[in-house]
């Protein structure tokens, strides 16, 4: 977790049945214990290809607006 320096986005679908959920936050609360910047969105009945051009847009939208607090150096 040392060498993680970036802020971390994890985006999962409650449905993923390719990859646990519990992954996603697994990693969220290791990275969170080492001190690092991570948001999970878990988007409820998604699967791993997170559902189609709704959901993929709103996971699109949320990238956005996290690299542009990343990328402005705000928390």
């Amino acid at each position: 977790m040392e060498r993680v320096v970036a802020p971390v986005l994890l985006i999962h679908g409650s449905d993923d049945r390719v990859v646990s959920p519990r992954q996603s936050e697994i990693m969220k609360q290791a990275l969170e214990r080492a001190g690092k910047n991570v948001k999970l969105v878990i988007y409820d009945g998604s699967d791993h290809s997170l559902g189609g051009p709704p959901v993929r847009a709103r996971a699109f939208t949320e990238i956005e607006a996290f690299l542009a607090k990343s990328l402005s150096g705000s928390k």
